[in-house]
């Protein structure tokens, strides 16, 4: 039985290779060898022919560097200005071993020229003595951020006042004075005492502060940070204009009435600055007022930070410590509106900033023909008030001493 199935399974196995050589035709399998030979050989023949003209175009390169340096050498060579330079032999230095290794494209082999004493003419950056007989060659300068020549006044009078967001140009509101004051009552039929108010009708006004310039769109794109300068120049410039409108804004024509306009002025008897100061603080607080801040020409405040004793020495300070912005432990805030000799105390809780609009830029190319011309139309504006709630809450004082 093991001997039929071995015999019949070898049978068939014959059967099916008989069949399979009869199937096997030998001209088709010749042709794919020799088409694939052949197609090998042509890609041998590309890329050698390729490597030949790589190699030929190498071979123009180094003739052409070879003739610039045999000039350039000579030309070292025969120069005898230099004192000790000497000429060089060109026609051994382009024989010699050490160029010809070049020449054969020798890589990964360092080679090396003895030159002997010879003065070589310097490439130099511009700037330097134009009597040299050295090459001068351009050196851009270094681009540096850009803070351009516009100095930014430091501003702390708006940083104290209390914003109120408004969305109309005016405002109306009641402003009240009161006289009289709580008494004590001696019988019990007398009238007691009595506190009168008396309300005033006031409009506050929101102006408009604006600042503008021109530039061109290649140069805002050409230097780094030039836009954002721009910004903080116009924005610091509108910002100083509307502190000195709060100080001393005229109030006519729709305008914001600043505090020292419609301050009135509180007599002292003191004689020095400081001292009329301290007074004007204290009857505002006997008034039941918290005065907080005091409002400097910067003159006046340099005037009293310089004050000295009878032997000389500074009192508020020296100029190696000087004294901080501070006077009878309120905020001293210097402004060039204030009128020299003239202080301005009072309670910033009795007034209030009416803010419409921020400083805010725009940047516009459509105004006038500035399309047309390629300008652009840098543009910052705000949109302020200044509401008193109480007029007596800021004081003037005459800083002048007082006559004998």
């Amino acid at each position: 039985m093991q001997t039929q199935v071995h015999t019949k399974s070898t049978k068939g196995a014959d059967d099916r290779g008989h069949r399979g050589a009869t199937n096997h035709d030998p001209g088709r399998s010749g042709d794919i060898v020799l088409k694939a030979i052949t197609e090998h050989g042509e890609a041998i023949k590309e890329f050698r022919e390729e490597v030949e003209a790589k190699q030929s175009e190498f071979s123009v390169e180094l003739r052409e560097v070879q003739q610039h340096v045999a000039q350039a050498i000579k030309s070292i060579g025969t120069r005898s200005d230099a004192g000790t330079g000497r000429a060089i032999d060109v026609k051994s230095l382009v024989e010699s071993e050490a160029f010809q290794r070049i020449k054969s494209g020798n890589r990964g082999t360092a080679c090396g020229f003895e030159l002997g004493e010879v003065s070589i003419k310097a490439m130099v950056n511009g700037g330097g003595d134009p009597s040299s007989v050295n090459t001068v060659f351009s050196n851009p300068a270094q681009p540096l951020p850009h803070q351009l020549g516009q100095p930014l006044k430091p501003l702390r009078f708006l940083d104290v006042l209390t914003p109120i967001p408004v969305d109309r140009n005016s405002i109306e509101f009641t402003r009240l004075t009161w006289t009289g004051d709580a008494d004590t009552q001696v019988e019990e039929a007398d009238e007691k005492a009595e506190i009168e108010g008396e309300g005033e009708p006031v409009t506050a006004y929101v102006e408009t502060i604006a600042v503008h310039t021109t530039a061109s769109a290649q140069i805002l794109d050409d230097v780094d940070q030039l836009q954002n300068t721009i910004d903080r120049v116009l924005t610091n410039s509108v910002a100083a204009k509307i502190e000195s409108q709060l100080i001393v804004g005229s109030g006519t024509l729709n305008r914001i009435e600043g505090l020292y306009t419609l301050a009135s002025t509180l007599a002292t008897e003191a004689n020095s600055a400081a001292e009329k100061i301290g007074q004007a603080l204290m009857r505002l607080e006997t008034l039941g007022y918290v005065p907080d801040t005091i409002v400097l020409n910067p003159e006046d405040w340099f005037a009293i930070q310089t004050t000295k004793d009878a032997d000389g020495n500074f009192i508020y300070g020296n100029p190696a410590s000087p004294a901080p912005p501070t006077l009878w432990n309120r905020r001293v805030i210097t402004l060039a509106s204030v009128p020299a000799g003239t202080a301005l105390v009072g309670d910033t809780k009795q007034c209030a900033l009416l803010d419409r609009m921020q400083p805010t830029l725009f940047i516009s190319r459509d105004h006038k023909d500035y399309r047309t011309r390629n300008l652009v139309l840098l543009l910052v504006e705000a949109r302020v008030g200044l509401q008193t709630f109480d007029t007596g809450a800021w004081r003037k004082v005459q800083l002048e001493p007082v006559s004998q």
